[in-house]
């Protein structure tokens, strides 16, 4: 729940569930129905084959135009936003589904190098275990918690998640 809430509000495109569902009113089956063969047309995929494949068969899988290319102009780029340094921001979701509560402290750091990715999980090594027994034990603030990274779009978190159950 706290996860979903930050990819939410970092998200360039991202939608909750009440917004997708206030969308559906009017929709018809043949509206479903006509929407299929445009949507398979503009499918588009990135994708890396490795493993036991001989430059054969990748050449073979090519040929197959399961859909038409996209032009470039049409690819919908996904992007994180990048917060302003020293910015605070409280979002609360409310879930009548489940009666748990979460909070999630999210840091984000910086964009995704090989010597930024090594230094942020050396850090979260180092304070995984001491925030589990001062959050979880000594505390006694939530069932689930945990500290780590989280790495979306180019750019990577700190993060701590407690959870009731």
């Amino acid at each position: 729940m706290a996860q979903f809430g930050v990819t939410y509000l970092t998200a360039e495109h991202q939608w909750n569930n009440d917004e997708l569902l206030s969308c559906i009113d009017g929709i018809t089956m043949n509206n479903v129905e006509s929407f299929i063969p445009r949507m398979l047309n503009r499918f588009y995929t990135d994708s890396l084959m490795y493993g036991n494949l001989t430059k054969h068969l990748n050449k073979n899988f090519k040929k197959k135009q399961f859909y038409q290319p996209l032009f470039p102009s049409m690819w919908f780029n996904q992007r994180e936003l990048i917060l302003p340094e020293g910015c605070n921001y409280a979002y609360t979701m409310l879930n009548d589904a489940h009666k748990l509560h979460a909070i999630e402290i999210y840091l984000q750091c910086f964009q995704q190098t090989l010597e930024n990715n090594v230094l942020l999980e050396l850090f979260c090594h180092f304070v995984d275990e001491p925030c589990f027994d001062q959050l979880r034990t000594t505390e006694q603030l939530g069932y689930i918690v945990k500290a780590d990274t989280h790495r979306s779009r180019g750019v990577q978190s700190f993060r701590i998640i407690v959870q009731s159950a």
